[in-house]
């Protein structure tokens, strides 16, 4: 019969355990785009972090290129609306706050690429000139 010694165990279960910290970090924080919420949310991240790359990314691709420095002034914050169905679009709120006040808002059009949901200004553009009513 073999006995494993109790610093083999110890040594067994730290390399476990980092193994598996290891692998959980590994990924850090990853953007969800299943869903259009969660593309909208992704996208609220990375704009308040001023992530130039993070908000790009959740673009279709064809639009990625020319988003990589287009972030917006660093005194607003972004926070999101509810995404709803608008005459065939899948559209989400961005609401601006400056000093904690109302700062306007914005819809964002989000379409499926690839099996993910992303965002669109060609066809945020098309939904605005059709139904979108800015408020004052």
């Amino acid at each position: 019969m073999t006995t494993v010694s109790t610093s083999s165990r110890c040594m067994a279960w730290v390399a476990v355990l980092l193994a598996a910290f290891a692998a959980a970090c590994a990924g850090g924080d990853q953007p969800d785009y299943s869903t259009a919420e969660k593309t909208l949310a992704a996208l609220v991240r990375a704009e308040n972090a001023r992530d130039s790359k993070a908000y790009a990314d959740c673009f279709v691709a064809a639009e990625q290129a020319g988003l990589k420095s287009t972030l917006g002034d660093a005194s607003v914050i972004t926070t999101a609306g509810e995404v709803k169905q608008v005459a065939g679009f899948t559209v989400g709120m961005l609401r601006y706050l400056r000093d904690n006040k109302p700062a306007g808002e914005q819809p964002i059009v989000f379409v499926q690429e690839g099996g993910l949901w992303k965002a669109s200004w060609t066809e945020t553009a098309k939904y605005r000139e059709k139904h979108w009513q800015p408020t004052d």
